[in-house]
């Protein structure tokens, strides 16, 4: 999925914002050395939306309901998803059923890749390969959209209140992002 989502979300989402589009992809996005916490956050606080790929383990991963969270709570004090202001700045991609979702999840509008979520070059040979460039077409429009309507950055963003907020009080985030191979 990876490797056909994210270069088909980079030429699309140029297109449909016509300028190219600053996606940040947390495997290429930190560079060796760098601390993995510090530069994730400084990328969430300076981001406009985030589009995540949600799957029920994601929701069991400390950094991923981390991330969400830090955009939840930038929607809550801007005032998204109200009666007034229903738009979101949570933009999921789901590659798996979403009965083990968290409820806030569960009420989200998601790009349904579920069929999509294939793994090697055999999916391009499928019909549903050019199906999901159109579908991906239409969506990074809407994405497109979402990102007009967005807020402008506001130094608030990059504060601990905002990143730490309380959303994320019960998180333990400090497992380690990759594990070293064992001998075991």
């Amino acid at each position: 999925m990876h490797e056909y989502f994210l270069p088909f979300l980079q030429g699309y989402l140029d297109n449909a914002l016509n300028k190219a589009a600053q996606v940040f992809y947390d495997i290429d996005g930190i560079s060796a050395g760098e601390d993995y916490p510090a530069r994730l956050k400084q990328a969430l606080a300076r981001s406009k939306c985030l589009i995540a790929i949600w799957s029920p383990l994601d929701f069991r991963s400390s950094w991923c309901q981390y991330e969400c969270n830090v955009i939840r709570y930038r929607e809550q004090q801007l005032q998204y998803r109200t009666l007034e202001n229903p738009n979101g700045l949570i933009f999921p991609v789901v590659v798996h059923d979403g009965e083990y979702f968290p409820d806030y999840a569960k009420r989200t509008q998601f790009f349904d890749c579920r069929e999509y979520a294939r793994v090697g070059s055999g999916f391009k040979k499928t019909k549903g390969y050019a199906k999901f460039q159109t579908e991906m077409i239409d969506w990074t429009t809407k994405v497109a959209d979402g990102l007009h309507k967005a807020p402008e950055w506001i130094a608030d963003m990059e504060t601990d209140v905002w990143l730490n907020n309380p959303l994320n009080q019960s998180l333990v985030i400090d497992e380690p992002i990759f594990r070293a191979p064992t001998l075991e």
